[in-house]
């Protein structure tokens, strides 16, 4: 079984530079850029200081303050830092 895996793996092509270059290894959510809600009621990300278009995550926050990043946001914050982007020591699992 596990040859078989790797004969297919060997047998698929190679990708080239240019696929290569144009992928960051993150893939957009479905929904991603669809307005969520009127602007007077639309979100703010914290790291980019945009409206947030989509789904949003709230961030843990010491204040009463509610704080929010784009889910497609967090999901690439988590995957190289364990903890909030508001150096709080508080950990984010957007998952």
């Amino acid at each position: 079984h596990i040859e078989q895996t790797i004969a297919a793996i060997e047998a698929q092509p190679p990708v080239d530079e240019a696929t290569l270059a144009r992928s960051s290894g993150l893939a957009k959510m479905a929904g991603g850029q669809l307005p969520t809600c009127y602007k007077k009621h639309a979100k703010t990300s914290v790291l980019s200081n945009q409206l947030i278009k989509g789904p949003a995550f709230e961030l843990e926050n010491l204040e009463d303050r509610k704080l929010h990043v784009s889910l497609s946001d967090a999901l690439a914050w988590a995957r190289v830092n364990a903890f909030s982007p508001l150096n709080t020591g508080c950990t984010i699992t957007p998952v």
